[in-house]
């Protein structure tokens, strides 16, 4: 899978260049199931094809919406692959559906561990001992790669109808991305008077310390294959804002445990304005996304979800 489609036969004699290697080290190192942790490389397919293993196939992406990647040689193909698997993982039903829906293969959806239990818990105390900030702006957080495929000039553009409602709202803004697009964001706060209203951290290796910083966070991509910044901002108890598409339609109980917007600029103000008006509310909406988390979002509850897939796999094939 990839951008450029006329380089596919190079990556296909790169991958059997390496594949006799990787034949050896795999049965030197006595192995009984070959896991392939994404879509975009088939490596994992071929050895197991070579050595009659156990093969799962771990889908984690859409490939073409969230990344403008296509199948070197085309989806028929790709389907054809993957229903030679034992087992196919996805990471979301959104994914199952859009990527795996002609694949003839047991699909399981398992979504991503995100946080360990313990900092879980640390996050919860955390929560009971902060400090009531309601005398500050109302902060929304947007976290992730600077793309316009990210959103973030939406959010600057719903945060400017709500300063010009006279709500005290601000944005922090974290991640990098090309310089042009950053630029072109710093411009639109310059024009609008956002300068003191927003933050553009930059990279940050740790996101947690943003979303804490935060009274909500905001998921602007219509392509999220499952949000795995929706599932930290409710492992930090922090309400979502999400745009109803895809994987974060589905991680977002409307109302319960964050809002979804229909993807205008209107809404996603609308949507901002109602945790600005109604902070309790918008902090009780925050607790149910944190029990949310605890229930599927632990590192604990995935691996013991992926090693359950592959104990069915393993007990299907001694049959």
């Amino acid at each position: 899978m990839a951008k450029d489609r006329w380089k596919a036969p190079a990556r296909l004699g790169m991958n059997l260049g390496v594949l006799p290697m990787l034949v050896r080290k795999v049965r030197q190192w006595n192995v009984d199931l070959i896991h392939t942790n994404s879509s975009v490389t088939p490596i994992g397919a071929l050895i197991s094809e070579v050595l009659s293993l156990v093969h799962t196939w771990h889908i984690r992406e859409f490939g073409d919406r969230d990344f403008g990647l296509h199948y070197d040689w085309g989806e028929c193909l790709f389907q054809k692959i993957v229903s030679r698997a034992n087992a196919a993982i996805a990471v979301s039903k959104a994914v199952r559906q859009h990527v795996l829906s002609d694949v003839d293969v047991s699909c399981h959806v398992v979504y991503n561990g995100v946080i360990s239990q313990e900092r879980l818990k640390e996050m919860e105390a955390a929560e009971r001992t902060q400090e009531d900030n309601s005398s500050s702006p109302y902060t929304f957080a947007i976290v992730g790669r600077i793309s316009p495929a990210k959103g973030q000039k939406q959010a600057l553009q719903a945060l400017h109808h709500l300063r010009r409602q006279g709500k005290k709202a601000r944005l922090v803004v974290a991640g990098s991305g090309k310089k042009e697009y950053e630029e072109s964001l710093h411009r639109f706060c310059q024009s609008r008077g956002l300068e003191e209203a927003v933050s553009f951290l930059g990279y940050v290796s740790d996101p947690f310390e943003v979303y804490q910083r935060a009274d909500a966070v905001l998921m602007c991509s219509p392509h999220e294959a499952m949000g795995r910044v929706t599932a930290e901002a409710m492992a930090t108890g922090r309400p979502v804002i999400g745009y109803d598409r895809d994987g974060t339609a589905e991680l977002i109980d409307d109302k319960h445990d964050g809002l979804l917007y229909d993807g205008t600029d209107d809404h996603l103000a609308r949507c901002m304005e109602q945790f600005v008006d109604t902070p309790d509310w918008a902090q009780s909406l925050g607790r149910n996304g944190w029990e949310k988390a605890e229930r599927r979002f632990t590192s604990e509850v995935y691996a013991q979800q992926i090693y359950d897939v592959f104990c069915e796999v393993m007990r299907k094939r001694a049959v």
